[in-house]
């Protein structure tokens, strides 16, 4: 199975083996952009993201039901 970061890598290639096939300047920057942004996201360290303890259940701490 094929993980985030190599993914990102693999993409990476693939828009940089297109951008040096585009026939046209507008092509080609657009898939090398691309190539970057994917070899920056797999470089970048994956930060996790914590759920704020009040959204865990999906209600407010201060929220009650009232009868």
């Amino acid at each position: 199975m094929e993980s985030q970061r190599e993914y990102m890598r693999r993409r990476a290639s693939e828009e940089q083996a297109a951008a040096e096939r585009a026939r046209c300047d507008k092509a080609r920057d657009l898939h090398r952009e691309l190539a970057a942004r994917y070899r920056d996201a797999a470089e970048t360290r994956l930060i996790r993201v914590e759920p704020e303890p009040e959204l865990m259940h999906g209600l407010p701490l201060d929220f009650r039901i009232l009868e």
